[in-house]
């Protein structure tokens, strides 16, 4: 990569995700990070003030979302080129993300491999989108309509991965709930250890999830955080049957960093103070913990009065992750979330009553397009036990008595 300098803004709500990808920049000398934006209005504000060459940005931001970004950016800085780096393998998203005139999205645990060639496709003009996007295919994006001048005959780079590592999640793959995240990693390692057999879990919102599925989304299983996505895939056939299980029962929380001045012992009603500018919450229009904590605030009368002050994770884990990069003062997040290796000594946080929003009941199924039935069967069977019925207890689920 050789040339004058190219001066980058990197924008993403996680502190520690912007200290990795400066450090791959640093690798090359032309690659110069100038600022660095925890969410959307500040990566606008900065990008009209530094006039940088090359973005760096994040879907699931507070304040904007990184596509609003992006559209604002393309008109008012036409000369800067933009570059996603998601968490999210949808294709029908970053078909969309293209749509804003960015040049190129790099799904996040591809980066190692793919952000620098990213980096110099888009350098030249030329749309780069990684391998390993759900259902990717050259067509899917070669006609993607953008006015940005910048984009060369639409070229789309890949960067194939290597053979010893396919797809996720083509081989024993689990669709979960961030609500999830550390218990079932507990759980998945438990499972390999008593049978030899990987069991590999991608984390995310249910209600994305779901729209993946209902679309033919080649996973194994589907751990949902609510009852009604995996009522409505068996019902459209899409489940083994026999296969429907509701394996807990999640709750929310109030939570702040350690530091924090607020008192919790009011629960809900501390969020009314008004040093509070932020709220961190999941996107109610397709995380169920979103969903218990709007109908949560409404139930306390707040909603209303907050709603204003709201910021909307793509799912309960980047919710939570909001408040723990400071970009929230305060989240209402999963209890299982709250109690996990990183979150529970960082901060504090107040139950909120089981009567103040539905039931956040969590069901899995396992999808008839499975190519392994019987490995996601046996991983069934597992999650049914008394062993793994007190590790989702230990995460504060509830959980019924163990089938076995």
């Amino acid at each position: 990569m050789k040339g004058p300098i190219i001066r980058v803004l990197v924008v993403d709500d996680y502190k520690p995700w912007r200290r990795i990808v400066r450090l791959a920049l640093q690798m090359h000398a032309r690659l110069q990070v100038v600022s660095e934006a925890s969410d959307g209005l500040e990566a606008v504000e900065l990008a009209k003030q530094l006039q940088p060459d090359l973005m760096l940005l994040d879907l699931g931001l507070p304040t904007m979302n990184g596509i609003e970004v992006a559209r604002a950016i393309t008109k008012l800085c036409p000369d800067l080129k933009i570059l996603f780096l998601s968490e999210n393998r949808s294709r029908d998203l970053a078909i969309e993300a293209l749509r804003t005139g960015a040049l190129g999205y790099v799904v996040k645990s591809d980066a190692a491999r793919e952000l620098l060639p990213a980096v110099e496709a888009v350098l030249q003009g030329r749309q780069f989108v990684s391998a390993s996007l759900e259902g990717n295919e050259f067509s899917d994006f070669k006609d993607v309509q953008t006015d940005n001048p910048h984009v060369r005959n639409k070229v789309v780079t890949f960067i194939p991965p290597p053979q010893a590592e396919t797809t996720l999640p083509r081989g024993n793959g689990v669709a979960a709930a961030a609500d999830l995240q550390f218990a079932l990693q507990e759980v998945a390692a438990q499972f390999q250890k008593e049978s030899g057999k990987e069991v590999k879990v991608i984390y995310g919102s249910s209600g994305n999830f779901f729209q993946r599925l209902q679309n033919g989304a080649p996973f194994d299983m589907f751990f949902s955080a609510n009852l009604d996505y995996p009522k409505k895939l068996q019902t459209a056939g899409l489940t083994e049957p026999g296969s429907y299980y509701e394996y807990a029962k999640g709750k929310i929380v109030v939570w702040v960093p350690k530091d924090s001045a607020l008192d919790l012992s009011s629960g809900l009603r501390v969020l009314l103070n008004p040093l509070i500018k932020k709220i961190a919450i999941a996107n109610p229009r397709h995380a169920p913990y979103g969903q218990a904590a709007v109908a949560a605030m409404q139930t306390e009368g707040i909603y209303d009065r907050v709603k204003a002050k709201c910021v909307l994770g793509e799912n309960i884990s980047q919710a939570a992750s909001f408040v723990l990069s400071g970009a929230a003062d305060v989240g209402i997040v999963a209890l299982s979330l709250a109690l996990s290796p990183n979150m529970k000594d960082k901060g504090r946080y107040a139950e909120i009553p089981a009567a103040d929003y539905p039931p956040i009941e969590q069901a899995c199924v396992i999808l008839k397009s499975s190519k392994n039935k019987e490995t996601a069967k046996q991983f069934l069977w597992f999650v049914k036990t008394a062993a793994i019925a007190e590790t989702l207890r230990r995460y504060g689920f509830d959980v019924q008595a163990a089938e076995r």
